[in-house]
């Protein structure tokens, strides 16, 4: 039997059981039901309680709308000083992250060297992936660029457009000043299904 291709209408009922026929009734619901269960199957609801729950959670998997969840990053010849670095990542789809981090510099900041940063999970072999940076307040002029993460699991944040090199502290984005902050966006495909 086929999924019907438009809705059924059933026949109400008269007040005696022959108009329409009872077994009439029957066997338009028996059928109707039959098809249900071989469409669904006999575990349509998988692992959790109900079908819409399985549905909600499909959707929630494929939309990207996981809860962001912080970690620690590694990082590489940057001192926040009396500041903070919040890192936090969450699942786009299954080998898809998305990794966010908000480094808050005061006093006592430093660079010692070319600034890195880790992610929390392995990214794809071979790969070379992108992102974003926005640096505030660094020399009081807002300033951007982008950033690449390489399958050691590294970010490297470029200089802007009109300079060379990686962020290390020297030219427009060095640190010094309380209150400076950048925050840094990127989305990665993974080496193994995330969480």
């Amino acid at each position: 039997m086929a999924w019907p291709t438009s809705y059924d209408t059933f026949t109400a009922p008269g007040s005696t059981l022959d108009s329409p026929p009872h077994s009439t009734l029957h066997t338009e619901l028996s059928t109707r039901m039959t098809v249900l269960q071989q469409t669904l199957g006999l575990t349509p609801q998988g692992s959790v309680a109900t079908v819409r729950a399985r549905l909600d959670a499909l959707d929630l998997a494929a939309s990207g709308a996981g809860a962001w969840t912080d970690f620690t990053p590694t990082l590489a010849n940057v001192s926040t000083g009396v500041g903070s670095v919040v890192a936090r990542w969450r699942r786009v789809q299954q080998y898809t992250c998305a990794v966010r981090y908000e480094f808050n510099f005061g006093s006592g900041s430093s660079i010692s060297g070319q600034v890195t940063a880790s992610v929390p999970f392995a990214p794809k072999t071979g790969s070379v992936q992108a992102g974003t940076y926005t640096a505030i307040r660094f020399g009081l002029t807002p300033r951007s660029g982008t950033l690449y993460l390489t399958s050691d699991s590294t970010i490297r944040f470029v200089r802007e457009a009109n300079t060379s090199g990686l962020w290390d502290g020297t030219g427009p984005l060095s640190v010094g000043l309380t209150g400076d902050q950048l925050v840094a966006f990127v989305t990665y495909e993974t080496q193994s299904a995330l969480p």
